[in-house]
C-alpha cells in the first residue's frame, strides 16, 4: 500500500498485512455539455470515465484491543478502589487519578493515529465512557470518604462487578452503535 508523503495516515498502524481489498473497476462514459475551451469539439462532448468502487476489509477485533486494552485496564484499576478499605483513602484516590491519567495518555495516543475529523467516532465514544466512569468512582470515593460510609465485603464485591458489567455494556453498545 503506497501512501503519499504528506499523508496523515501511517502505514505502519494501518496493519497493511491484514487488510482484504475488494476492487470492481468499471468503464463508462459521460457527458458534458462544455467542451472545456477546445472549440472543435462542438457544444456535447463525451468523455471517457473510469469507476472504481474500493471496499476495504479488515481483522478490526484486534485493533481494537490493542487501541483500547489500557482504557479498560485503567477502569478496572479505579473500579478496584471500591475493594479498598475507608482508612486507605489516599490509596483509593491514588487508584483513580492514574486510572485517570492512564486514560488521558491513551487519548492522546489514539488521537495520534487517527487523522483529525469533526465527527464523534468510536474512539471519543469510549474514551469519554471511561471518563465518565472514573469520575463516577471518584465521586463514589469522595462521598463514602464524606460521610464514613462503611460498606461489608460482599457489597463491595457487588458494586465492583456492577460497575464493570454497567461498563462492559456501554462499551459493547458505544461500539456498535
Amino acid at each position: 500500500m503506497h501512501l503519499d508523503k504528506e499523508s496523515v495516515i501511517k502505514p505502519e498502524y494501518i496493519g497493511s498485512d491484514s487488510l482484504k481489498i475488494n476492487s470492481f473497476l468499471r468503464l463508462g462514459q459521460v457527458k458534458y455539455e462544455s467542451n472545456y475551451g477546445n472549440e472543435d469539439l462542438g457544444k456535447n462532448v463525451v468523455y471517457p470515465r473510469l469507476e472504481i468502487s474500493l471496499d476495504l476489509e479488515r481483522a478490526q477485533w484486534n485493533v481494537f484491543l490493542k487501541l483500547f486494552i489500557t482504557l479498560f485496564i485503567a477502569l478496572f484499576l479505579s473500579a478496584s478502589s471500591i475493594l479498598l478499605p475507608l482508612k486507605m483513602s489516599e490509596e483509593k484516590f491514588g487508584l483513580i487519578v492514574g486510572s485517570l491519567f492512564t486514560a488521558i495518555g491513551n487519548k492522546y495516543i489514539t488521537d495520534d493515529l487517527f487523522p483529525m475529523s469533526g465527527n464523534f467516532n468510536l474512539s471519543d465514544r469510549i474514551h469519554l465512557l471511561t471518563f465518565i466512569f472514573i469520575t463516577l468512582m471518584a465521586f463514589l470515593a469522595i462521598i463514602e470518604q464524606r460521610y464514613r460510609i462503611i460498606m461489608s465485603r460482599r457489597m463491595d464485591l457487588i458494586l465492583f462487578f456492577g460497575v464493570l458489567c454497567c461498563y462492559l455494556i456501554f462499551a459493547g453498545l458505544a461500539t456498535l452503535w
